[in-house]
């Protein structure tokens, strides 16, 4: 239901004011309900884009605009699956099935692999050359500070 008539049918029982069409009273409620039509637009758009499961597309690239990382892949479904991962990844033990799941929505073509205690293999055979520096500063940026990098 519109505003508008929102408040015409709060107004009516009343029947202080006279609501048929073309008077005062009606042309500014119609204004009201207009303006409070647009701010609920608003809000429902802003408590969508607030949640990362509902977001779109610009608001997901807004995101990764706040990481010190940009994702080589602009689809959403994957910037959103890329943000949830990430979102649980922080803070916890990485294990290396989480960071290659994550690391290939980030950037495809990029897997991770141990060798030896403090040595992670960041292997990027499949990746553009021009897009190489990107997926090892997002390699370096998951990968915790104490692992030494081998490509």
């Amino acid at each position: 239901m519109q505003y508008a008539t929102y408040l015409r049918r709060l107004l009516e029982p009343m029947g202080a004011y006279d609501l048929s069409d073309g008077t005062q009273v009606r042309c500014e409620l119609d204004t009201l309900g207009q303006s409070l039509d647009a701010v609920n637009a608003a809000i429902e758009e802003n408590l969508c884009n607030g949640i990362p499961l509902t977001a779109d597309a610009k608001t997901l690239q807004g995101y990764f605009a706040l990481l010190p990382l940009q994702p080589l892949d602009d689809d959403p479904d994957k910037l959103r699956a890329a943000l949830l991962a990430l979102l649980k990844l922080r803070g916890r033990s990485v294990s290396l099935t989480a960071l290659n799941d994550l690391l290939a929505l980030l950037t495809p073509g990029v897997s991770v692999a141990t060798e030896g205690t403090n040595q992670v293999h960041v292997a990027m055979d499949k990746v553009k050359s021009p897009q190489r520096a990107q997926a090892y500063a997002i390699a370096a940026f998951l990968l915790p500070c104490q692992a030494e990098i081998v490509i």
